[in-house]
């Protein structure tokens, strides 16, 4: 499995060749492809009403949603004190999006370079 960011959700509904081709080949392998609440929630807020329905039908096929737990927000709660620490702290949305990849062990595709300064976590850019 891989977890998604809000940064490649935008490139794919900006026609990002790279994004298209990475996503389908994760849809065609069955490599199921997670996305935390946080990223699902800010990809969808850009949307006028009319439009989310469209945009989070085309998501919805091939996309695990995963809900921020009581669990994640502890695991984030302390990952942002070591990042704090670090003078590194992640706004709330993409603290959220890394713990999970990181309660899942699996790597986050992003076009974000932020995430590359969380301690563990595996970032795949375009």
């Amino acid at each position: 499995m891989v977890v998604l960011d809000t940064t490649f959700l935008i490139d794919l509904e900006k026609g990002s060749k790279p994004a298209h081709e990475t996503y389908q080949n994760l849809i065609e392998r069955r490599k199921p492809v997670r996305l935390p609440a946080a990223a699902w929630t800010e990809y969808l807020s850009g949307f006028p009403p009319l439009d989310r329905d469209t945009a989070r039908e085309r998501l919805e096929g091939g996309i695990q949603f995963e809900p921020f737990t009581r669990h994640l927000a502890d695991a984030a709660s302390r990952l942002q004190f070591e990042l704090m620490r670090a003078g590194e702290p992640l706004g709330w949305h993409d603290l959220q999006i890394a713990v999970t990849a990181l309660h899942y062990e699996e790597v986050l595709f992003s076009s974000d370079p932020h995430f590359e300064k969380v301690p563990g976590l595996g970032v795949q850019r375009l």
